[in-house]
């Protein structure tokens, strides 16, 4: 059996916002989206990955995912991120505390890597402190194998 491997990403400057009423603005452009909260609060951030269903008759399993962010003024913590198959929780990672002022990648590995029976969302989501308040998003993906 040949293991297919395949990996897509998703730019974010498409990226959805479950609250936007939080936030105090909102910058996209080429190459991110950064976000301002208006207080210190919460908010998720969706990511919809495109996702091969079969190739050559093989069913694609979900191995992991990736988020790249940033907090360049700090305050942007990414405290949670959950993968989705349709709207089946299949992954989650929980109390993080991630703030990096560089381009940094989260990865998280897929428990028993599923087949993918419907599409692949990426849910995060972000705490924000009262001083800077501020995330930029680049990318999010998903490796998938069949």
């Amino acid at each position: 059996m040949i293991l297919m491997r395949s990996t897509m990403w998703m730019h974010a400057n498409s990226v959805q916002i479950e609250h936007p009423e939080r936030l105090a603005w909102v910058q996209r452009v080429g190459f991110s989206t950064r976000v301002q909260s208006q207080d210190a609060s919460h908010n998720w951030f969706h990511f919809a990955i495109p996702t091969p269903m079969i190739i050559d008759d093989s069913h694609f399993r979900a191995a992991a995912v990736s988020v790249r962010f940033r907090s360049p003024v700090g305050g942007g913590f990414v405290n949670a991120l959950h993968v989705y198959d349709g709207d089946e929780k299949i992954a989650g990672v929980e109390h993080l505390s991630v703030n990096p002022s560089d381009w940094h990648v989260e990865r998280v590995e897929i428990p028993g890597h599923p087949h993918i029976r419907w599409d692949v969302g990426i849910s995060v989501l972000v705490g924000f402190a009262p001083d800077g308040r501020e995330i930029e998003f680049s990318a999010a993906g998903c490796e998938f194998i069949a």
